[in-house]
């Protein structure tokens, strides 16, 4: 059981193991140079592309493909394989050239090195622009090349010949390519590795853009100086060299290049940084536009604040229920004539643009549905914004004439009714406070409310004759089984009641007070106020001429007031004036 358990583990870790290292040979292009000076003194460089294997095994194994050249790896403390892990041969694109150290002869500090390199580099990209990684091949010689050891005096290589080489250091970098928005942070990835321990160490970071170069950061592992920022020191030691950028702006657009130093060796990489903004995209109508048949009216799909410059509008038609047809749906048909307005740069050095058209409302467009579709390199997909037509048929311009005429005469009849309605309201409201007054059901009572029933009454009498009636007032009054009451509300009801006679012959009431007959039913004497204390007037039962009493004279011309007429009494019914309390 045991040795079943220990086979099924070490089955599993060689199947990791050719997981991990399944790669065994890459096809790859070996750029020759030949350089020679010409006649003027100039170097002139001749590249030959010539067909090579990278074979990845160990010192003595024969060549794959042995009519090609062939570059066999061997093992050593670093191994390329690794730096392109879970990615399929396929998918990597491999290139050989040959690398000048410009005369510079150094020994290698490693075990076993010889005193004298051929030094190749190796580049493995991704098809898809994943990563970028760069080895450098070492191939040891134990004899020096004849003449100078620089690029003017490459040794020889045959198309079969097989170079043993080791990796002496590596770079890379996950991001070849970056595109970032305004405003935000981005981490620029690069690493590095060496074959020994304590290596000297440069590191610098560098800004390329529109022809000019700037230094970001730089650092010496040997002497421990650093210029300028970006770069964490911890990561250093672990090989890690990448490059932060804490807030993107315009100006941050560039090639960003990480350069590792490890004399005689040199390696960098290239990190383009681009800006992209994507566009925001609106229309000047709503989801559904109405308009009458006939009528025109522009329309415009803006795309605002975009970068770079490069920007696709296109306006289709189609009908929406068609376009939810999965099989068979016709094809959105694109408008012509569309018109573009010129690029805004803005103040962020973004752009802005629109595309506009004129729409004619018809009948036939109703229902219709109108597309904007923006495309820019920072979008995956394009940005699309859409509206409904709908065409109503134009409406009567008697019809509007005929409402608002209408409408005018309204106004009209309502401001003159509602001051009568209101007067009218205000005449049903006295007439139902009339109403609610309390009635006596013995008494009539006569109600003078205004100053017009302040002067003195009239001398009554049953027997015909001349009476005087510019300063008296006679009204002849129903026979009551009750009481009558005169009620005076007034100040000038308060002057004296007149006398009464049962003898006949003149009288005169000037300054007298006459005493009331005793009668079976009470009699009332009203004495609101000092007025009506004056002597009553006689009254006669005989015809005779009377006198016009001084006091109804005096009144009358201080009034002024025209003549009134007051009722005669019957014969034999005594009058009573009511005090009102």
């Amino acid at each position: 059981m045991v040795k079943v358990w220990t086979f099924i583990v070490h089955f599993y870790l060689l199947a990791g193991v050719q997981g991990v290292h399944r790669i065994s040979w890459l096809t790859c292009r070996f750029t020759d140079e030949q350089v020679a000076v010409n006649q003027e003194g100039h170097v002139e460089t001749h590249l030959i592309p010539r067909q090579a294997m990278l074979q990845f095994g160990e010192k003595g194994d024969p060549p794959i493909n042995p009519d090609a050249i062939t570059f066999l790896l061997t093992a050593s403390k670093l191994d390329l394989r690794r730096y392109v892990e879970g990615v399929e041969p396929e998918d990597l694109e491999c290139e050989l050239r040959r690398y000048s150290t410009e005369g510079i002869h150094v020994r290698w500090p490693v075990q076993g090195a010889l005193g004298y390199n051929r030094w190749f580099s190796c580049t493995l990209k991704h098809s898809k622009g994943v990563f970028t990684v760069t080895g450098f091949l070492r191939h040891p010689s134990d004899q020096g090349p004849p003449g100078q050891q620089d690029y003017r005096s490459w040794p020889a290589i045959s198309d079969r010949e097989l170079l043993p080489t080791t990796v002496a250091m590596v770079i890379k970098t996950q991001t070849p390519v970056v595109n970032a928005r305004l405003r935000s942070e981005q981490k620029l990835h690069c690493q590095f590795a060496v074959d020994h321990r304590g290596p000297n160490v440069t590191l610098e970071w560098h800004r390329q853009h529109r022809g000019e170069r700037s230094r970001l950061f730089s650092h010496v592992s040997r002497s421990g100086q650093t210029h300028g920022s970006g770069v964490a020191l911890k990561g250093l030691a672990g090989g890690d060299a990448s490059y932060t950028l804490p807030f993107t702006k315009m100006i941050s657009e560039g090639t960003y290049i990480c350069s590792v130093s490890v004399v005689p060796l040199f390696a960098s990489l290239d990190v383009n940084l681009h800006i992209e903004e994507p566009p925001r995209v609106s229309l000047n109508v709503g989801p559904t536009l109405v308009m009458e048949e006939g009528k025109e009216q522009k329309i415009m799909c803006e795309a605002e604040s975009y970068y770079p410059l490069d920007v696709d509008i296109t306006w289709y038609e189609q009908d929406p229920r068609a376009s939810r047809q999965r099989v068979g749906a016709p094809l959105p048909v694109m408008l012509e004539n569309i018109l573009m307005s010129s690029h805004k740069h803005n103040t962020d050095s973004t752009f802005s643009v629109a595309a506009f058209f004129y729409l004619q409302a018809s009948l036939k467009s109703s229902g219709r549905q109108f597309t904007c579709s923006v495309t820019h390199q920072s979008l995956r997909v394009p940005i699309r914004q859409s509206f409904i037509l709908e065409v109503e048929e134009p409406s009567s311009w008697m019809l509007n004439l005929a409402l608002v005429f209408l409408v005018f005469i309204l106004l009209a009849i309502l401001a003159v009714m509602l001051p009568r309605l209101n007067s009218v309201q205000k005449m049903d409201d006295c007439v139902e406070k009339e109403e609610e007054r309390p009635e006596s059901p013995g008494s009539i009572c006569l109600s003078m409310k205004s100053d017009h029933s302040k002067y003195e009454p009239p001398d009554f009498s049953k027997e015909p004759g001349p009476s005087d009636t510019k300063s008296q007032y006679c009204s002849q009054r129903p026979e009551s089984p009750g009481s009558i009451c005169l009620s005076m509300k007034s100040d000038h009801s308060k002057y004296e009641p007149p006398g009464f006679s049962n003898e006949p012959g003149p009288s005169d009431t000037r300054g007298r007070y006459f005493r009331r007959a005793n009668s079976a039913a009470s009699s009332c004497r009203s004495t609101k106020s000092d007025v009506s204390k004056d002597p009553p007037e006689n009254f006669n039962n005989e015809p005779a001429p009377m006198k016009r009493s001084s006091y109804q004279s005096a009144s009358s011309e201080n009034l002024g007031y025209g003549k009134r007429s007051r009722a005669s009494f019957p014969q034999g019914e005594t009058v009573h004036q009511s005090e009102e309390s």
